[in-house]
């Protein structure tokens, strides 16, 4: 199979699995993409498309059935819901800062949204954990994160069928907050204030 073959039998199999996530919305892009392959195997030899490629498959089904203003009023009501879940972790733990990492950073909020977010410093997140519950999110679990920096304290929830993960970050890690805090390879990355002005393009932080 020559390179023009191979992409062609890629870009398959992300159409195969974008729609496999727009029929059936709560299907993560790990489980399209093994639907994909039970539909129709692959040629021998062909890789697997990057996840990217499934989510700008999946975007382009969602702007042809809901139509430009529908789709781009969905993904506003929904990065709205998240930086109202962070301006609450924001106000209870009172961290030095908060980055969001990930494909919620680029804008990317079609199938299931991860929300992957870092505060620095602030309440110990067994006390977020329990404001947060007291403020109406079920099943705060709090577990470890067993990064490159050595054990880091984070917290899982769902909220309006998000999903949220955040790690309490040491204050010396803002700079390489561009970092994976695992394999230290280059991530997108936004803070609170830069993700309030995407849901709100008429948000001030009130800086110069």
């Amino acid at each position: 199979m020559d390179a023009d073959q191979d992409r062609q039998a890629r870009e398959e199999m992300a159409r195969r699995a974008a729609m496999a996530m727009f029929r059936a919305p709560g299907l993560d892009v790990d489980g399209a993409l093994s639907a994909a392959r039970r539909g129709r195997a692959p040629a021998a030899g062909v890789a697997a498309p990057g996840r990217g490629l499934v989510y700008r498959h999946l975007e382009a089904l969602l702007q042809e059935a809901l139509g430009p203003e529908a789709f781009e009023a969905s993904r506003r009501k929904r990065m709205v819901s998240i930086v109202e879940v962070l301006d609450l972790i924001d106000f209870l733990a009172s961290p030095d800062a908060i980055d969001i990492a990930g494909r919620t950073a680029r804008g990317y909020l079609e199938g299931p949204v991860l929300v992957f977010a870092r505060v620095y410093e602030g309440a110990s997140l067994v006390s977020l954990a329990g404001e947060l519950e007291a403020n109406g999110v079920e099943e705060v679990g709090c577990v470890t994160a067993h990064t490159r920096h050595g054990p880091l304290p984070r917290i899982n929830f769902d909220s309006d069928g998000l999903r949220f993960t955040v790690t309490r970050c040491p204050r010396s890690l803002h700079a390489e907050r561009d970092r994976s805090l695992f394999s230290g390879e280059p991530v997108a990355v936004v803070s609170l204030d830069e993700l309030r002005l995407k849901a709100d393009p008429g948000f001030s932080s009130g800086h110069p």
